[in-house]
């Protein structure tokens, strides 16, 4: 984990120092008043704590060197710990919205962990609109229904499982992303490096990576447009589909090698297939979840 922070904090410097700009200026011995929301009377003492909280329908979060967790619990909740150089700056519920907010402090304090954030919503119980965002860390939800999301982080992977949701935003510089078991309405997944994984039913799908393998297996009510550059496309739908397909590799259609291109008119959904360097195989008709 101290890797994945020093990673985290190169990666800020880079873009400009945006999100510590205001911790350079910042006490770090001065705390600000997180009790707003919350069902407890304590005040912030360390930088780990396990708080329940009221009820909200909206998710903000924003953090540095932390893994981000949505799931479902007995109640609602959150439960965090940070590196004693990462500074809260928010955390409350306003709006119906739970707001948790991190900066950052730039005098040397060794430390050592797993830093994560974990927030706990009862089962059963939708969300409206999720921004989880994260510097240095994995971004993973869980057993959720919500109507739309944003999800970020510049190293780490994004996991999504068992989700109902009208519209998903997941990019990551350097990491997987991988849904599981998911109904997506339009989903959007994007990275540099680290393989997409997409299993379930979407409605649309436009997926893009640089240097890794995209796999997409469910069905597509709509389209899916998926885009690598040097690596390989898969995709197994269960429904029939439209295929445009191209490639400076192979393209494979239904286990039959077709060339560098492919193209199919008749169907429900239309796939748009895309590698600069990578094979491309798609077969219909099938189903492996």
């Amino acid at each position: 984990m101290i890797k994945k922070l020093i990673i985290g904090i190169s990666c800020v410097l880079l873009l400009g120092g945006i999100l510590f700009g205001i911790g350079i200026a910042m006490d770090y011995k001065t705390k600000p008043d997180i009790n707003s929301g919350m069902t407890t009377n304590e005040t912030q003492t360390s930088q780990e704590s396990n708080k329940e909280m009221n009820q909200f329908s909206n998710v903000e979060i924003s953090v540095i060197g932390a893994d981000i967790y949505l799931v479902e619990g007995d109640k609602y909740g959150v439960e965090y710990k940070f590196h004693n150089r990462e500074i809260i700056e928010r955390l409350e519920i306003t709006d119906d919205t739970l707001y948790l907010s991190t900066g950052y402090n730039w005098e040397w304090k060794p430390d050592n962990g797993d830093w994560r954030v974990i927030v706990t919503v009862p089962k059963g119980t939708p969300l409206n609109n999720i921004n989880l965002s994260t510097v240095a860390g994995n971004v993973v939800v869980e057993n959720r229904a919500y109507t739309d999301s944003s999800l970020n982080t510049t190293s780490g992977e994004i996991t999504l499982s068992n989700i109902t949701a009208d519209e998903v935003e997941a990019k990551t510089v350097s990491g997987a992303i991988s849904v599981n078991d998911s109904k997506v309405q339009k989903l959007s997944a994007e990275n540099k490096t680290g393989n997409i994984k997409l299993y379930g039913e979407f409605g649309t799908v436009d997926a893009y990576s640089v240097s890794s393998q995209c796999e997409l297996n469910g069905s597509v009510s709509q389209s899916a447009s998926i885009e690598t550059i040097s690596s390989e496309i898969t995709v197994a739908v269960s429904n029939s589909a439209s295929v445009e397909a191209n490639t400076y590799g192979n393209v494979y259609w239904n286990g039959q090698k077709q060339g560098y291109s492919f193209a199919k008119a008749d169907g429900n959904a239309k796939l748009m297939l895309k590698s600069k360097s990578g094979s491309i195989r798609v077969t219909e008709g099938s189903n492996n979840q």
